[in-house]
């Protein structure tokens, strides 16, 4: 299992769970993340995604929540192609599409992402290690292949750009909102409440090809 030096050099952020009005996040879709004010609705079932969307899959104490992407592989660099399987490149280490509750699966045509409960992702380019990474080779096509359960996306690209554009990927804790885990500008580390185990993340996925 992935130790938490490593989650952290992933600019990962413990995303607390929001309760408002006696609601959760898996019941209405929230407000904020990590306190950041953002507008989220119910992700469609089928949908067409932009870079600077950020998709977000809720814990439910029920399970079976899952959120399904798929990219075309033609926008993919040729620098993530040979990074994805190749553990000790820096986009293998830090690249949020291998994050905690990521599962990257290569195929023929296209770059399918299965987005766990848990997980907050944003589509975007560029490494928390280096903001210069390209992902991508021009603005990708990305679309919902399936939603099990409820998910939220914000698709306002000028204002998660705006105000979530140092955030790469978060993870929903277990324990609920006493703790975070958060990667500052400055490369400093915040935690916030009690201390953060890897029990407390989503499950790590190998990337593989199919």
């Amino acid at each position: 299992m992935t130790s938490l030096p490593n989650l952290i050099r992933l600019f990962i952020a413990l995303l607390a769970l929001q309760l408002a009005h006696g609601s959760s996040w898996a019941d209405e879709p929230p407000q904020s993340l990590l306190g950041i004010p953002l507008s989220f609705i119910e992700l469609p079932k089928r949908q067409n995604l932009g870079l600077n969307s950020i998709i977000l899959v809720p814990r439910n104490e029920n399970g079976g929540q899952l959120v399904v992407l798929n990219i075309d592989r033609r926008f993919l660099s040729k620098e993530f192609g040979q990074d994805l399987f190749s553990p000790e490149a820096k986009g293998s280490k830090d690249h949020p599409f291998l994050g905690n509750g990521i599962e990257a699966i290569l195929q023929r045509h296209q770059l399918v992402l299965k987005i766990h409960p848990g997980v907050a992702l944003h589509l975007r380019d560029g490494l928390p290690s280096d903001p210069s990474y390209k992902t991508f080779t021009s603005p990708p096509r990305i679309s919902v292949g399936s939603v099990l359960g409820r998910a939220y996306v914000s698709t306002d690209a000028g204002d998660v750009r705006s105000k979530a554009g140092h955030i790469f990927i978060a993870l929903l804790g277990k324990r609920g909102s006493e703790e975070r885990v958060i990667k500052l500008s400055d490369g400093s580390t915040l935690i916030i409440g009690q201390p953060v185990t890897e029990d407390d993340f989503p499950p790590k996925f190998n990337p593989r090809s199919e």
